[in-house]
């Protein structure tokens, strides 16, 4: 598993880098209806956190701040405009992750529900498999509670 103080691997290449002809291509999140579609995604995630059982207690009783900064990460990680780090600096994920204790089951809702909300926001199906693909690793590094408890359990004779 990753060290809990490094970084997931959220910065990508310039996609110029990658693909050369990339600048005359949309990004991500203009192929997905941009601002107004990442607003409806991130209202459908946070209206099934705020019913999960296994979610709802990894977050502070208020959630509006946090959605507001997870549209904001997302509509930048997509490839939209740099709000998140333009207000709140580097990501710094994982140091902002590390104080909970997320489980694999945690990962996995959390990734179910922002599928769901991808697919009720209208996201074409090559496009929501290929923003999972890129969340699915996101989620898993944030896991550290059964990593904890391997590690209290190496240590007990």
């Amino acid at each position: 598993m990753a060290n809990p103080d490094s970084e997931p691997p959220l910065l990508r290449p310039p996609d110029e880098i990658i693909d050369p002809n990339a600048a005359r291509k949309l990004s991500m999140y203009d192929r997905i209806g941009g601002r107004p579609i990442v607003e409806k995604i991130i209202d459908r995630l946070y209206t099934a956190i705020e019913t999960d059982p296994v979610l709802r207690s990894l977050f502070p009783e208020d959630l509006a701040p946090g959605r507001l900064h997870q549209q904001w990460y997302l509509e930048e990680w997509l490839g939209g405009e740099h709000r998140y780090t333009a207000r709140r600096g580097s990501p710094r994920l994982g140091q902002r992750h590390q104080p909970f204790a997320i489980t694999h089951q945690a990962a996995a809702r959390w990734l179910g529900h922002m599928q769901t909300a991808l697919d009720d926001a209208g996201v074409e199906t090559t496009d929501l498999q290929s923003i999972m693909k890129g969340l699915q690793p996101l989620a898993t590094h944030f896991v550290n509670a059964e990593r904890s408890n391997l590690n209290r359990n190496a240590r007990t004779p």
